[in-house]
């Protein structure tokens, strides 16, 4: 399991005084940064698509606390893989989130098979619900 903190900033907040959902959004793809890694030292190039996002809202973010987001691999198949994320605040359960990536070849447009060696290195990230 990947974990990754971050800090809220002001501009985080709105007016009903907790993080804006895209705030979340934006923390769970660096939270899984890591595995963007696996695929290329530079993420830039890692040839991974976002398929599908969904968050469930469980409870509020406030400014001021430190957050958590911990990321694990729910399912690999050929192509491509589902992600657990969950975000956390003092403890607190705030949201949850499902992400599936594909492993994608730009150069002729269409999914590729995710490489044995980068498999394995997902593997050692699976996790139980």
């Amino acid at each position: 399991m990947l974990t990754k903190t971050f800090m809220p900033r002001m501009a985080d907040i709105i007016g009903a005084r907790h993080a804006r959902h895209d705030v979340i959004s934006l923390w769970l793809v660096e939270g899984f940064s890591g595995i963007l890694e696996m695929f290329n030292q530079n993420v830039w190039e890692a040839g991974l698509i976002m398929a599908n996002q969904n968050i469930d809202y469980t409870g509020e973010v406030v400014w001021g606390k430190e957050v958590v987001v911990t990321t694990g691999v729910k399912s690999i198949g050929t192509a491509s893989f589902v992600l657990l994320q969950n975000v956390f605040q003092e403890s607190r359960h705030c949201a949850r989130a499902y992400v599936t990536l594909i492993n994608y070849d730009y150069e002729n447009q269409k999914p590729e098979a995710i490489p044995r060696e980068i498999r394995v290195k997902l593997e050692e990230h699976l996790i139980r619900e």
